[in-house]
């Protein structure tokens, strides 16, 4: 279990119709996270956060967790539910879903 703490800024030179593109956005996030083994190459990992949007001085929250499976030393899958509400009109990263990834380590 760790705590660590998240600054994000976002600017974009060119707002675009089709895409969030914010001229500037800051959100800073602190962040828990937590690794539970189950037995060996397989856990369950979960992170908490809650974001402030400093450019609406309003705070949401993150939540997102899942099992991860180790396949050796350098591969990894992973499948994660979120759930996630961030403040803000346009903001495409709040609302509910799943993720599930291989990710490959060198």
């Amino acid at each position: 279990m760790y705590l660590r703490f998240q600054y994000d800024y976002l600017h974009y030179s060119q707002q675009r119709t089709n895409y969030w593109t914010p001229p500037s956005w800051r959100v800073a996030s602190p962040i828990l996270s937590v690794s539970l083994p189950v037995c060996k190459g397989f856990h369950i990992d979960g992170d908490a956060s809650l974001p402030y949007v400093l450019n609406l001085d309003r705070p949401g929250y993150v939540i997102q967790g899942g099992p991860v499976l180790d396949l050796g030393t350098h591969v990894q899958f992973k499948a994660s539910a979120i759930e996630a509400h961030i403040p803000g009109v346009q903001v495409t990263w709040s609302g509910w879903g799943w993720q599930a990834y291989l990710q490959v380590r060198f």
